[in-house]
């Protein structure tokens, strides 16, 4: 039997209004997305909880000081992973995740280019 894992690569465009992070939360939701790479969040690290809700958690992100920029990555809660390492830059343009998922270790990786 075959596995599938869907991933999605999204730019919010910012994710500070309630309305617009829920709407972001259901679209991925609506898609069976099991992991998401959301960039462009322009979250504070005060509010990274936000994006959070009983169907997908925020496993790691990287936000800069000033609400631009911003990378994280979103796990569906269902998903049986094991996270073995995770980590980021200060800047809010890079974030990386190595797991383990149905036996196959990888590693996700979502990359702010500022060009």
């Amino acid at each position: 039997s075959g596995y599938s894992l869907i991933l999605m690569l999204l730019n919010s465009h910012g994710l500070n209004s309630a309305i617009k992070r829920t709407k972001c939360l259901e679209y991925i939701r609506r898609k069976n997305v099991d992991i998401a790479l959301i960039q462009e969040t322009h979250l504070k690290h005060s509010d990274v909880y936000r994006i959070q809700n009983r169907y997908f958690k925020c496993v790691s992100h990287s936000l800069a000081t000033d609400k631009t920029k911003g990378v994280l990555i979103l796990f569906d809660r269902k998903l049986c992973v094991q996270v073995e390492a995770s980590d980021n830059d200060d800047a809010g343009c890079f974030v990386f995740v190595t797991m383990v998922i149905n036996r196959s270790k990888m590693c996700v990786v979502t990359l702010l280019s500022l060009i």
